[in-house]
């Protein structure tokens, strides 16, 4: 996960977003939560420059990867046999996410 921010005429805003590809293959992003505006996290933190919040919000989105990466993922075990032959023109496409 990394953070990314959208700057307003009036603000600008923190997050944390993650980076997946979608079910067509294509690379996306999605907002996994919203840290606040510059002027917030400022008051929050009780700093007084950008660096120190992005500094901040970059451990936040480390800590969000590690949560992420504790929760337990069941393993999906295929059987495969080396003695069975697959068909000749027949279409097999499958999906898989090795970590």
């Amino acid at each position: 996960m990394r953070v990314s921010t959208t700057k307003s005429k009036n603000a600008e805003s923190f997050y944390i977003v993650q980076s997946f590809r979608d079910s067509k293959g294509k690379n996306t992003t999605k907002i996994v939560k919203k840290l606040g505006t510059l002027d917030q996290l400022m008051s929050k933190l009780k700093v007084d420059n950008r660096d120190d919040v992005m500094a901040w919000a970059k451990e936040q989105a480390e800590i969000e990867t590690k949560n992420e990466l504790k929760v337990d993922k069941t393993a999906v075990l295929v059987p495969l046999s080396p003695v069975k032959q697959i068909d000749l023109d027949k279409k097999r496409i499958y999906h898989a996410q090795c970590q």
